[in-house]
């Protein structure tokens, strides 16, 4: 009875797995941090612009983060939402800020369209992909 947590666990699909509910989600735990993480990175590389970064009902993993922990923090002004309406990211792009609406598989964030103006001043959009 101790041992269950950590050695059997079975899904919704009938499926049977030697490690436990508790592994298993640890596992999960870990990978949804570690998307996090590619969050930061990706967003941090997409330069000194402001940006929205549109969450979705996720926004409190991004809230929630302290600031200045290594991995888990912007190097320029973000503001973290949980939606935005067409109309209001067309203002914001206008605007000149960048507009990053994040994209999730499963329990893992795998990229984001972004939306912003490019060199000649037109809007643009483009997929960004940055986990597998």
């Amino acid at each position: 009875m101790v041992l269950s947590p950590f050695v059997v666990h079975l899904d919704v699909n009938g499926l049977t797995t030697i490690q436990g509910p508790v592994l298993v989600d640890s596992k999960k735990k870990n990978a949804q941090m570690e998307s996090i993480a590619a969050v930061y990175t990706h967003v941090n590389r997409t330069g000194p612009a402001p940006l929205d970064l549109v969450a979705g009902p996720d926004i409190n993993r991004f809230r929630a983060m302290p600031p200045g922990v290594p991995g888990y923090s912007f190097t320029h002004p973000v503001r973290v939402v949980s939606s935005m309406s067409g109309g209001e990211r067309e203002q914001q792009v206008a605007a000149g800020r960048t507009v990053y609406i994040l994209m999730k598989e499963g329990h893992r964030y795998i990229g984001a369209f972004v939306y912003a103006l490019d060199h000649r001043g037109n809007a643009t959009m483009r997929v960004d992909r940055y986990s597998d």
